[in-house]
């Protein structure tokens, strides 16, 4: 797939939720650029199986994100008001040339009618988390993730055409694909166990600078 073309594809899957959800009346942002960075010595102590358990620590977040904005997440009915992302995580630092912690960029959208009490209680809920099972070991998030970053994204509605509005999430979703260009911009699609998008098959073929690591889901949520 042409990186373009991939780009603008998640572009309008978000602002397509951004419009049938009416989120451009909620008085708090609903859609934001999450950078969720781990405890280097958390990394370091799981060296051996490091992706994994990033992976794993990175969708307690998301489930915590939703227990926070809603009781009783997983009930069906509920299901319409689940976290939305497209997210990736990349081991290189932002001149794409030298090595950095493991980390992960992410398009969070938040639905209007929760994230006010998401904005309230998210924090809280993933810092002071009950330990969970992550590689068979009990884990407190706190103790591996040392930071959630929200940066809200608004689109400038004084503008009419559809690349100037939403400029600044177009900017973002090409941020976080910067890692993962495969060489001449042509991107396979492949399905993997998290129902996202897994560039497992091309990362050999990257460029010897480039991440190890890719993985990306589609807008839509993968807990119940």
């Amino acid at each position: 797939m042409n990186l373009e073309h991939l780009t603008y594809q998640k572009v309008k899957l978000f602002t397509d939720l951004y419009k049938d959800t009416e989120a451009d009346r909620a008085k708090e942002a609903c859609l934001y650029h999450a950078t969720v960075t781990f405890r280097p010595g958390w990394l370091f102590k799981n060296k051996d199986k490091e992706f994994e358990v990033v992976k794993a620590a990175y969708l307690a977040l998301i489930n915590k994100a939703n227990k926070a904005s809603m009781n009783k997440s997983d009930r069906a009915r509920n299901k319409p008001y689940l976290l939305q992302d497209f997210s990736s995580f990349e081991d290189l630092s932002r001149n794409s040339i030298d090595d950095t912690y493991l980390h992960a960029h992410a398009i969070w959208f938040i639905h209007p009618k929760v994230v006010s009490r998401f904005n309230q209680r998210f924090e809280d809920m993933w810092r002071n988390s009950s330990p969970l099972f992550i590689a068979d070991e009990p884990v407190e998030l706190s103790k591996a993730i040392h930071s959630v970053k929200l940066v809200p994204i608004r689109p400038k509605m004084r503008r009419y055409g559809f690349k100037e509005r939403w400029e600044l999430l177009t900017t973002e979703i090409n941020y976080i694909l910067k890692q993962n260009e495969f060489s001449g911009k042509f991107i396979k699609d492949t399905s993997n166990s998290l129902g996202g998008v897994s560039f497992a098959d091309e990362l050999k073929n990257l460029t010897k600078r480039q991440s190890r690591f890719g993985l990306f889901s589609p807008v839509s949520s993968r807990f119940y």
